[in-house]
């Protein structure tokens, strides 16, 4: 091979691994930052549905008809309770357009007891 053909072939190598390169770190930011944006939007979603839903509960079960020492009765109360509130039922009908996955990852994150506001 002449020594011009193999300058081209070397030239084009190394431009060719520069734009592999550049092409790949570029997806690799997109990709994070799309995935940042996913976790982000989430973890609002979490932190509001945990607000509300704390809002909600803040109810004194003393001053009902609620047997506070039957587990089985409180829990029903507290279903009924999160049912019937307004304001998260006008919450979760505001986040009905969101993923799936935006939803689920918002309330397993917003489960986790050491998680605070």
């Amino acid at each position: 091979m002449r020594l011009k053909t193999k300058l081209v072939l070397a030239i084009s190598g190394m431009v060719m691994a520069l734009v592999v390169a550049s092409s790949s770190i570029y997806v690799l930011q997109i990709v994070h930052q799309r995935v940042q944006d996913t976790y982000d939007n989430g973890d609002f979603v979490a932190h509001q549905i945990f607000f509300v839903t704390h809002e909600a509960l803040e109810a004194d079960l003393s001053s009902t008809q609620v047997d506070t020492s039957n587990p089985q009765a409180v829990r029903e109360a507290t279903e009924e309770i999160l049912q019937t509130d307004p304001g998260l039922n006008s919450l979760m009908r505001k986040f009905q357009g969101r993923t799936r996955r935006q939803l689920s990852s918002a309330a397993c994150h917003g489960l986790r007891p050491t998680q605070g506001l």
